[in-house]
């Protein structure tokens, strides 16, 4: 892992290097959830600091996609096999069914013969509560680094990428529960119809990560100043909402997408920024809207 990172580091968009990363996490770490939060927590300081490198933030991805399928089974007693590379790149996984499990159809659904899953358990609750929690730090991390350093596609990219993945996971599992079944994670990737469906907000070349070209920019920390509330009398409702611990994190939403983009173009001075701004608000009119 730490070969991989120093030619990461030496090499912008050193497709090899992060298909190797990949390679390394499928068969040592198969399924180990501590191993993929504490990559993507490492791996936030490092994007943070790359933000125009498509196959770091390409890493970012396939570790949430992970994360999320090892949550989802794990909540629904199914454990399926891990995307292998095989012959093709790591960014289009096509796992096969293992032996002793029952088959999936495209949808996510079980067949007729599949027997029906036990009740939910406190720890499947976790389990849910968690995915909503992985995509809202994301998207949250992605937020601050486009109005940090405005201008660069590879963010808007990214963001697109993230609120897909959560769009199509929210809509299965929502699906799903309803008919009290669990739903699997979808398998996604670059070449997902819905996220080449509007040229204009597609990445690079079709986003393949050895056919893109890295944009020079060095992250460099800011300084913002906190902005402290006035001490006031302690209102009693303040005591009840700490008892009960910190609110639930706001995943994802079309409207929510929009007012940032609302925002970003009423302070935007980056010619660039405006038109990667405009152009995922037109892919999300068009995809995620319809």
């Amino acid at each position: 892992m730490k070969v991989c990172t120093d030619a990461a580091s030496r090499y912008p968009s050193n497709y090899n290097a992060w298909s190797h990363r990949i390679w390394v996490l499928q068969n040592m770490a198969q399924g180990n959830l501590k191993v993929l939060h504490d990559e993507l927590s490492s791996m936030r300081e490092w994007v943070s600091m790359h933000v125009s490198d498509h196959s770091g933030f390409h890493y970012r991805q396939f570790l949430l996609k992970a994360l999320v399928r090892e949550l989802s089974q794990s909540m629904h007693h199914h454990h399926a096999p891990w995307p292998s590379l095989g012959s093709s790149s790591p960014r289009s996984p096509s796992p096969d069914p293992q032996p002793g499990h029952p088959p999936h159809q495209a949808n996510g659904e079980a067949t007729a013969a599949a027997p029906c899953p036990s009740p939910a358990t406190p720890e499947d609750q976790s389990s849910v509560a968690a995915v909503p929690q992985l995509f809202h730090q994301e998207m949250e991390l992605c937020t601050d680094l486009i109005q940090s350093f405005p201008g660069h596609e590879t963010l808007w990219c990214h963001r697109r990428h993230i609120f897909y993945l959560w769009h199509h996971w929210r809509r299965d599992h929502d699906h799903h529960e309803g008919q009290g079944r669990g739903s699997e994670f979808p398998q996604l990737n670059h070449t997902d119809d819905g996220l080449s469906r509007h040229p204009h907000t597609a990445s690079p070349r079709g986003v393949g990560l050895d056919r893109v070209e890295s944009r020079n920019g060095q992250a460099q920390e800011g300084q913002n100043a906190m902005e402290v509330d006035g001490v006031g009398v302690p209102d009693p409702r303040d005591t009840k909402r700490l008892k009960r611990g910190p609110p639930d994190p706001c995943p994802p939403a079309l409207p929510s997408e929009h007012g940032f983009v609302a925002s970003v173009l009423d302070g935007c001075r980056s010619p660039e920024q405006g038109c990667f701004a405009l152009a995922y608000r037109k892919w999300l009119d068009s995809v995620i809207g319809q």
